[in-house]
């Protein structure tokens, strides 16, 4: 079994994601007094920087995030180059050159490398990270656990995602590769016959975790799903 892990790096929130994170906790989600509950909904509205989970975090401790939902973050651009619209709690890539000159609690568009208008996540006042879809891991600090969207103009944005926290007993893996033995199956390879994987300037690694964070979802339904081995694919540019 591969685990498959993101490479999002870090990068420190703004002003008023440090005001809020300092603020007293606040109770995010009616009838979940235990703030050490083992599982817990939130509504992370798409109009605010931060919101509190009401789940406060130790060292050491396993948490896992799972979202869904769909958030507008741009109106409709009618003299502009167009931009996405509309998104889910993975982000998007696909956004006009004057959107990715700008900057993003987490470095994205032209300044780094995470989706713009995903979901993200701190503990307290540390560095802002990527959460996207799913993301478990074990905390390397303490403090309440706030989650926000990767934008840098909330004015224009409408709807919520909706937030699962949950502390498991163990890290769980955004996806996984189930490798067959070459004799478990009477399927063989057709001789004389190869299937070339194009894919336009990405590694391998890269096409399986942006599937695996849902930026690809036909290449996923079509190769990933259906059993292609991407360890033995290349890069190809135009040049080539």
């Amino acid at each position: 079994m591969v685990a498959f892990h993101t490479a999002f790096g870090h990068a420190s929130g703004g002003r008023e994601g440090e005001r809020i994170a300092t603020a007293s906790p606040r109770q995010a989600v009616a009838g979940f007094a235990d703030a050490t509950a083992r599982e817990r909904i939130i509504r992370v509205a798409a109009t605010r920087p931060w919101t509190d989970s009401g789940v406060f975090v130790r060292a050491g401790e396993i948490v896992s995030v799972e979202a869904e939902g769909r958030v507008r973050v741009q109106r409709r651009r009618l003299w502009q180059p167009p931009s996405v619209e509309e998104v889910g709690p993975e982000g998007s890539f696909l956004v006009a050159d004057d959107v990715a000159d700008q900057r993003f609690p987490l470095a994205a568009g032209k300044h780094g490398p995470a989706p713009c208008f995903c979901l993200i996540g701190r503990i307290g006042q540390g560095p802002v990270f990527f959460i996207g879809r799913t993301k478990s891991w074990k905390a390397d600090r303490s403090g309440w656990l706030w989650l926000g969207i990767n934008d840098y103009d909330l004015g224009d944005n409408e709807g919520a995602f909706t937030a699962r926290v949950s502390k498991p007993r163990s890290v769980r893996p955004v996806d996984w590769t189930v490798t067959p033995s070459a004799t478990a199956g009477p399927g063989r390879p057709i001789p004389g016959s190869v299937v070339v994987f194009y894919v336009d300037g990405l590694r391998p690694d890269v096409v399986l975790e942006m599937a695996a964070l849902g930026h690809l979802p036909t290449i996923k339904r079509l190769f990933v799903d259906g059993g292609v081995w991407l360890r033995n694919a290349f890069t190809a540019f135009p040049s080539d």
